[in-house]
């Protein structure tokens, strides 16, 4: 008797090699983005950009960066 090797999935058919391209606007209800979740706990929080970055370690043009959602 032989053995068989499993099949293998033909090329492709995996998780796509490069990210999709965000959709166009976000759908009814979507979850806030977490640059927008992070800027509404810090500002809860009375902290600035620049203590939040400091308290980080990172840089106060960091904590921007990511609260605009380019990080």
């Amino acid at each position: 008797m032989s053995s068989v090797p499993p099949a293998r999935a033909p090329r492709g058919a995996g998780p796509p090699s490069r990210p999709v391209p965000p959709a166009e606007g976000k759908p009814a209800g979507a979850p806030p983005s977490f640059g927008t979740a992070l800027t509404r706990w810090r500002e809860h929080r009375g902290m600035s950009k620049k203590k939040l970055a400091a308290a980080m370690g990172y840089d106060p043009s960091y904590v921007s960066h990511v609260e605009a959602g380019r990080h």
